[in-house]
């Protein structure tokens, strides 16, 4: 039953977000291009942040080891599994599946350093409980801190295509970038992000 309502509700999401879906491709699209040269697809934040998409290819090895087992009073043989990173090959096919929700994150991330910092320069607040996307402070500084939320994230997205930015950053990485197919940066909707300021339900 999960696996079902899961399949409808991944459905569902592409094709009422079909934005995000295209988003999530053209990142993959640019992480293929740079592991078919066996590198890491690495990017920076809006702050400037460094970030890896790390994912190793790993070999595993059995080891059958013979321990005292204390429940049985004797010599218990058990077989252990160690795997270990080969650090000069990458796992293309765990880097395209995570480079998107990576990407994301990574910005989520800038919003909230961002939040941070301008409520502390803007506003004079010193308070803070903060879970990656989620944002607190004392009572009396909510207020302020429903501004900076609203106000940080409309300054790390206008002005700027991220996806421009990704692009250009993922060429610098390329050996032969004139020869790569790259993808088209996907169409832009008609969001007006100044809407955001108004948001009753961004992020807090």
């Amino acid at each position: 039953a999960a696996s079902y309502l899961a399949k409808k509700s991944w459905d569902a999401v592409n094709e009422v977000v079909r934005g995000a879906n295209e988003g999530m491709a053209y990142i993959q699209a640019l992480c293929n291009l740079v592991t078919s040269e066996n590198k890491m697809m690495t990017w920076t934040t809006p702050l400037g942040f460094p970030v890896v998409n790390r994912y190793n290819k790993r070999v595993s090895k059995a080891i059958k080891v013979y321990l005292y087992d204390k429940e049985f009073g004797h010599i218990k043989r058990s077989q252990v599994t160690i795997k270990d990173d080969i650090h000069d090959v990458v796992d293309a096919r765990k880097s395209n599946a995570a480079c998107a929700a990576n990407h994301t994150h990574s910005l989520d991330s800038s919003h909230l350093h961002s939040t941070v910092l301008k409520c502390f320069d803007k506003y004079g607040i010193k308070d803070f409980f903060l879970i990656h996307d989620s944002f607190a402070t004392t009572p009396a500084d909510t207020a302020e801190m429903f501004n900076a939320v609203r106000e940080a994230f409309v300054e790390q997205y206008e002005g700027e295509c991220l996806y421009e930015r990704l692009k250009d950053q993922v060429v610098a990485q390329l050996d032969h970038p004139e020869k790569a197919k790259l993808p088209e940066v996907p169409t832009k909707g008609t969001l007006d992000l100044k809407q955001v300021l108004k948001s009753d339900y961004c992020f807090l």
